[in-house]
């Protein structure tokens, strides 16, 4: 059973009718179907999204059953007595629910045992696996879903669905930032799962985990995985919690990101040649190689209170993992373990 938001959202993201190629049967509540008839209805100024969504509903109508419930005192009072109506059907048992907007499932506010529910999300999955819409399709529509503010997270593969297929034999960042932040699918995914109202840890661990997915392709482009790195840079450079420069930003998914890669050498390799590029737009004509061990000395101090922070049998593992991404004796190498083990015994003096 579906409310009047979800079809708006189905309508908004051209899922509608896909929606009745997948789902054989659906109902709308006789509150909502007079509410969309309201609000389409020409002499009062009706939207046009929801004459279109009416035209759909109509193609469709013998797979659309219209139940309803007896009007009392409490729906008169109630903001939205077309959701009172379609929690006192799903309550029932009979219908699952079908309800995308958060507020409105916490009115209806059903356990699982009450009333299965989906979102558009689900259906979204269900249209890939049957071969409806292919992983760049879902992407998209998972974009504006993000957009829409229905959803707030996506799988990897849908984050690197968003990313247009230009962008694979280009090597120069600067180009392939402006690609991505000119893509609609890229930019609208990203200004939803990277907003900066989001906790700082959950926008930290989504970009370590993309960056790692990215890097752990054989195939991958290093100047790419820079560039996705730089627009979420771009997104957390403003933010006032945490107060960290963009070389601290930097350091800190760096770290996250090849403890997310830990199986890989090579993936780790790729994270490294991609922070050194990605250095290279940070400082422009400052960068130097003085600069890049700072930077990297910067990494194992940062690597070392995540250390810190983890459970005792995984401390002493992130160092092997960063450095396997390095040539052992080398002047990188030695930048970032050297102020690795500098910072680890710093930590454990205090404590």
């Amino acid at each position: 059973i579906l409310d009047i938001t979800t079809l708006m959202v189905l309508h908004e993201i051209g899922m509608l009718e896909i929606a009745f190629r997948l789902l054989p049967r659906v109902a709308i509540g006789k509150r909502t179907l007079v509410d969309i008839q309201n609000l389409s209805h020409p002499y009062i100024g009706g939207h046009v999204s929801m004459s279109e969504i009416s035209e759909v509903l109509k193609n469709h109508i013998a797979q659309i059953d219209q139940p309803g419930l007896p009007w009392n005192k409490d729906d008169e009072e109630a903001i939205s007595p077309a959701l009172s109506e379609i929690k006192g059907l799903a309550s029932s048992g009979r219908y699952a629910l079908y309800v995308d907007d958060e507020r409105a499932r916490q009115f209806i506010n059903l356990d699982q045992g009450e009333s299965p529910s989906i979102t558009t999300v689900d259906l979204l999955f269900e249209a890939e696996r049957r071969g409806v819409l292919h992983t760049s399709d879902v992407s998209e529509k998972l974009a504006r879903l993000i957009e829409c503010r229905a959803i707030v997270s996506v799988q990897g593969r849908y984050f690197l669905g968003s990313i247009p297929e230009e962008v694979d034999q280009i090597d120069d960042v600067d180009t392939l930032v402006d690609i991505l932040s000119g893509d609609e699918t890229y930019s609208g995914m990203i200004a939803g799962l990277w907003d900066i109202r989001i906790p700082y840890e959950r926008l930290l661990e989504h970009v370590a985990a993309q960056l790692a997915t990215i890097a752990l392709s054989e195939s991958a482009n290093v100047a790419l995985l820079a560039a996705v790195w730089r627009t979420w840079l771009d997104k957390v450079h403003f933010r006032q919690e945490p107060s960290f420069s963009d070389s601290e930003h930097t350091a800190s998914s760096m770290a996250i990101a090849a403890v997310h890669a830990r199986t890989n050498p090579a993936a780790i390799k790729r994270l490294w040649d991609a922070f050194v590029l990605l250095l290279q737009t940070i400082h422009r004509e400052r960068m130097d190689k003085t600069v890049e061990m700072q930077s990297r000395a910067l990494v194992g101090q940062i690597a070392a209170k995540v250390a810190n922070n983890r459970e005792p049998e995984f401390r002493d593992t992130i160092s092997g993992i960063m450095s396997s991404g390095l040539t052992e004796g080398t002047e990188e190498y030695d930048a970032f373990l050297d102020a690795y083990t500098e910072e680890r015994v710093r930590l454990e003096s205090e404590g």
